[in-house]
């Protein structure tokens, strides 16, 4: 068991037609400026746009948007990288609205870094994805 993060698509035809442009455009400035965190981001744009992971004792599991397919999750041990983790999906749920849902085995409250993190970086004020469970 670990800390985990879950993202499920309700409609893959929906993500398709969606531009995605924005979401990794923003997440890639959010991973560029947060610089006191070392990751390892992956090169190959073209396949899976954001695609990252902690380095060395601080990885986990790898963190990919686009989704592979239609229910998709990124277990982070709460390691630094977490934080990351939930800017980008706070980012995916800003765009894509009703197309995903975003849940965690985290609460409300432990997004809000994350959450802050991509409002300050980006200069939009999120709404913490989780905000409304339980």
């Amino acid at each position: 068991m670990g800390y985990t993060h879950f993202w499920r698509c309700n409609n893959w035809a929906d993500l398709d037609k969606h531009p995605n442009y924005q979401i990794v455009l923003d997440s890639m400035r959010i991973i560029i400026n947060l610089t006191t965190i070392p990751l390892e981001v992956r090169e190959d744009i073209h396949k899976y746009p954001i695609h990252f992971n902690g380095v060395d004792e601080n990885s986990h599991e790898t963190f990919v948007f686009p989704p592979y397919n239609s229910f998709n999750f990124c277990k982070t041990r709460q390691k630094p990288y977490d934080i990351i983790v939930t800017a980008c999906l706070t980012v995916a749920k800003h765009y894509f609205g009703d197309i995903i849902e975003v849940s965690s085995d985290g609460y409300p409250y432990e997004w809000i870094k994350g959450v802050k993190l991509a409002s300050s970086i980006l200069g939009i004020e999120f709404e913490n994805p989780i905000a409304d469970e339980s």
